[in-house]
C-alpha cells in the first residue's frame, strides 16, 4: 500500500507517477488534482 500526500490545489504536469491509468485518461496537463475519490482532502488551511 502507499500513501501519497500531494499539496492542495496540486496540478497534473503530465508525469503519471502513481495515478490509475482510468483517472490518467481523464486529465490533461495542468488539470488540477481535485478528484476527491482519487486524492480525498485531509487538510485544508483557511
Amino acid at each position: 500500500m502507499t500513501c501519497a500526500y500531494m499539496p492542495d490545489g496540486n496540478v497534473y504536469n503530465g508525469i503519471p507517477n502513481i495515478l490509475p491509468q482510468s483517472y490518467l485518461e481523464t486529465l490533461k496537463i495542468g488539470d488540477e488534482l481535485n478528484n476527491e475519490a482519487q486524492n480525498p482532502l485531509i487538510y485544508k488551511r483557511v
